[in-house]
């Protein structure tokens, strides 16, 4: 559901001969690894992490809206 522009920069993890976590949990990976402070602190760099660390549960959510409250919900319950 993202637009095209943020479609190619980040990506689902895929591997197709070993069933690994970040595959099963539809985790964010970037196509080139961050090596200065300046893309680390990039959006790119800083999505993918913030997205990785939502529960799974949260993140396949049914809809929307569903999402929206869950994720509201936990960022609450985290302080």
């Amino acid at each position: 559901m993202a637009p095209s522009y943020m479609s190619d920069i980040i990506t689902v993890s895929t591997n197709n001969n070993y069933s690994l976590r970040s595959v099963l949990h539809n985790d964010l990976v970037l196509k080139h690894k961050p090596k200065t402070k300046y893309t680390k602190d990039s959006f790119n760099h800083y999505s993918m992490t913030v997205w990785n660390k939502i529960p799974i549960e949260i993140r396949n959510a049914a809809t929307i809206k569903s999402f929206k409250y869950l994720y509201k919900k936990y960022l609450l319950n985290m302080t």
